[in-house]
């Protein structure tokens, strides 16, 4: 897949903006985050898709390589 989208990874204060490929949308991780953020978020978000994890643990499932 080509393209990208803007995550927005926030944990209590913490918040870091990420602009991620496409490809992750099949990546178990990220799918799992995005479960989370369904729960907690809803799907009436608007602008950058809001995650709820630090930012640290979506750039370490961002770093990993996928199989």
């Amino acid at each position: 897949m080509e393209g990208h989208f803007v995550v927005l990874a926030t944990k209590g204060e913490e918040s870091k903006r990420f602009v991620v490929k496409l490809d992750y949308l099949s990546d178990p991780a990220f799918l799992r985050l995005l479960d989370q953020a369904r729960e907690e978020f809803g799907f009436r978000q608007k602008g950058a898709l809001a995650v709820p994890c630090r930012p640290q643990e979506l750039q370490k499932i961002l770093d990993d390589p996928k199989a």
